[in-house]
Formats: C-alpha cells, structure tokens, sequence
C-alpha cells in the first residue's frame, strides 16, 4: 500500500514568470522563476549551477521592474530542467518589495 506524504513547506509558493539574473564574475545569465516564495524560488535551466553554490542575483519583479538585488543558495539541482535557491539574506526593503510582489501574485491567482 502506498503512503502518501504530505510535506509543509515553510513558505507557500506562487506561479510567476520572474526575471533573475545570475551575476558571475565572467558573465551574466538571464533565467526565469518557475515559482517564487518569501524564502526561495524555483528557475528554468538547463545547465543549473550546483548545490551548495552561492549566487549574485538580481531579481526583476513584474511590470513594475522593481529590483532585489540579494543573494540565494542552490538547495536542489535538476540537469536539463532547473534548479531550487533559497535566499540567503534579504533586506528589510527586499522583503517588503518581494511580499507586496507575491501579495499582488496571490491576489490575481484567486
């Protein structure tokens, strides 16, 4: 018999098409979100960067073109398919841009 497994995450995700771009010394990489949370976001990419790597990022959100500028740990990694980050230190004014993003988000997906 099949147990089914119900795992809470900390933060609910929303759907969004979210510019990032990853900032690396040798060169810039443009993806885009899966989904988004208050804690982390999930990219498409076929060649995910590994586990454990700290990224720059810019994080261009919605039309408004508001930027956060942070940056995120690889928490998983899918080759051919993209990668999970979890945000490594947000500011105050970070987190208030990305709550009031995904508040609008949660809004419009209702």
């Amino acid at each position: 018999m099949e147990q089914e497994y119900k795992i809470k995450r900390r933060y609910e995700r929303h759907r969004a098409r979210v510019t990032v771009v990853y900032k690396d010394s040798d060169k810039n990489q443009t993806w885009e979100t899966i989904d988004i949370a208050e804690g982390g976001m999930s990219i498409e990419t076929k060649n995910p960067p590994f586990v454990g790597e700290i990224l720059n990022l810019e994080i261009k959100l919605g039309k408004s073109e508001e930027i956060i500028d942070t940056k995120a740990e690889v928490m998983w990694r899918r080759e051919g398919v993209g990668c999970g980050l979890q945000f490594f230190k947000l500011t105050a004014k970070e987190k208030a841009l990305l709550l009031d993003f995904l508040q609008k988000v949660a809004s419009q997906q209702k």
